[in-house]
């Protein structure tokens, strides 16, 4: 029973998992951006937690719920999101320019994105 919960939840996080990661590329909205960040990182982190608790175990679950929450925070800490024209300014690298490569207006490079829940 608890195996085809999870594998509903797994199918609709899915979705909704993809569904974020296309937006935040393809999205003008900064500030629709920054409020997916959050449930993007806990939908995914627990398909990825769940996944390794079925497969593997509870222990290997629990070291994978360790790595994804150091992850997220990381990624959300890092990454800037332009605000007059909602464009995801780091590079590959995850350097941040001095101004936006779009729009061309400077980005605040102190500080943490602010994620509202």
């Amino acid at each position: 029973m608890l195996l085809q919960l999870f594998s509903l939840f797994k199918g609709v996080g899915m979705l909704f998992s993809i569904g974020c990661l296309v937006y935040l590329f393809v999205g003008k909205n900064a500030v629709l951006k920054q409020r997916l960040l959050l449930p993007f990182f806990v939908v995914s982190s627990a398909q990825v937690v769940g996944t390794a608790y079925f497969t593997q175990g509870l222990i290997v679950a629990l070291v994978m719920a360790a790595i994804a929450a150091f992850i997220s925070q990381l990624f959300m800490r890092t990454l800037k999101i332009c605000q007059p024209c909602g464009r995801i300014v780091n590079d590959y690298r995850g350097n941040v320019p001095d101004v936006c490569p779009s729009c061309q207006t400077s980005v605040n490079r102190d500080g943490v994105a602010s994620v509202s829940v």
